[in-house]
């Protein structure tokens, strides 16, 4: 016996009965349905983007879930569409959206949205471009005393890409 597209509901006690003009047999068994759907949820959520105008953005997630999902990306609560603008890319569970050459109008809020039969997940960021970009680097030698930092900042020289590093 098989039961096509089984739902918990179906768990339970089944008996067969077969007959023939020897005799009558009858079998029993236990049904157990396991839930083996999950819905989506964020492994690792998108990061908060600071960056230089006619730079590129990149907005990276991890969701996972069974059955896989299907992924929206919004920027201020208005769907994207993947072109000259916008790249979006899938690897396994890791999503990746990269805003291309940004300007202003690219400030905002972003929003991956998982959504499967079993439910649905969201995870938010906020995109910053700024002329002047600080980045720090925490980075810890094998003595626990000793820490360094490194400050980079970075400015917008010019309408071209050209960046300089202090």
């Amino acid at each position: 016996m098989e039961i096509a597209h089984a739902r918990m509901e179906d768990a339970g006690k089944y008996e067969c009965h077969l007959t023939n003009e020897v005799g009558t047999v009858t079998g029993e068994c236990n049904v157990t349905v396991h839930k083996i759907f999950a819905p989506p949820f964020f492994s690792r959520h998108l990061a908060d983007v600071q960056q230089l105008p006619e730079c590129d953005a990149r907005f990276v997630c991890e969701v996972g879930c069974n059955p896989k999902p299907d992924i929206m990306w919004l920027h201020n609560g208005k769907p994207i569409e993947e072109g000259p603008k916008y790249k979006i890319k899938n690897n396994g569970n890791t999503r990746m959206l990269v805003v291309k050459r940004l300007s202003d109008e690219d400030a905002g809020e972003y929003k991956c949205v998982a959504k499967n039969r079993e439910g649905e997940a969201e995870s938010v960021a906020k995109l910053e471009v700024s002329s002047c970009v600080l980045r720090i680097n925490h980075s810890t030698f094998a003595s626990s005393f000793s820490s360094v930092f490194v400050l980079t900042i970075l400015t917008h020289v010019s309408d071209q890409d050209n960046l300089t590093q202090i």
